[in-house]
């Protein structure tokens, strides 16, 4: 349990690492006379290196895990078939929302109006926007596909998901297919559940993840993916609270 505390709280804060370690070397050069802007360019060109070879070896160590986490999954009993893939992260968000489950359910089960965010410009995606489909299902229905397709920085993204439970007026599930294109997460599985309690419903949003297969793309998704994936499920939340 310490452990795993240990972890999530290593994975959430990993970010800070390299910027501290930055702004350190910068107030370190400036007490040799450097001033600011000088000693900060200075200061990224001496720690980038040594991110890029930070990066290299987490990268190197989360496809340790993963490969141990694939053994183990080859030799589980034929019994227990796994649905999903495996995935290393995760986040949530939870809120009291004032409406019946029935009512919360309705407004959730809108796929469009669920990732709203990733239609709207913001620091977190960096000004860029996603266009989202559904097929004819709208996301309401086991098997029911949704595309989200956009631009970052000119790159291309893409994803593709399915729903893989649909228990209203209580829990929805839905993964991806494939290897998305994205920048810092990679596969990943998604979904909410609704408790009534009171007069009140309990949402819990969360999001499993791993990091993007590409090398760049993983040592980004260390330094970023816990933001994001928290970004995620924090919105959908607040969203759905306001609603009501």
């Amino acid at each position: 349990m310490q452990g795993g505390l240990k972890t999530r709280f290593a994975d959430r804060w990993l970010w800070l690492c390299p910027v501290l370690s930055i702004l350190l070397a910068a107030v370190v050069l400036m007490l040799f006379g450097f001033t600011f802007w000088g000693a900060l360019l200075a200061a990224l060109l001496l720690v980038c290196p040594a991110m890029i070879l930070w990066g290299a070896i987490e990268v190197m160590l989360d496809e340790r895990h993963q490969r141990a986490a694939r053994d183990r999954q080859c030799i589980a009993p034929a019994t227990a078939p796994v649905v999903s893939p495996l995935f290393r992260f995760h986040r949530e968000a939870a809120a009291a929302i004032a409406a019946s489950p029935q009512a919360v359910f309705a407004f959730l089960d809108d796929h469009r109006r669920l990732t709203a965010h990733m239609e709207k410009p913001s620091l977190m995606t960096a000004g860029a926007t996603m266009k989202i489909e559904t097929d004819s299902q709208q996301g309401q229905a086991v098997g029911s596909l949704i595309r989200m397709n956009g631009r970052i920085l000119g790159i291309s993204l893409c994803v593709e998901e399915t729903v893989s439970e649909y228990r209203p007026p209580f829990r929805k599930t839905w993964e991806t297919r494939g290897e998305p294109r994205l920048l810092v997460i990679g596969g990943y599985r998604m979904g909410f559940e609704l408790t009534p309690k009171a007069s009140k419903t309990h949402l819990r949003v969360w999001i499993d993840y791993n990091l993007p297969s590409g090398i760049p793309e993983r040592w980004l998704g260390r330094i970023l993916g816990d933001a994001y994936a928290n970004w995620c499920v924090t919105r959908m939340v607040r969203d759905a609270a306001r609603a009501f």
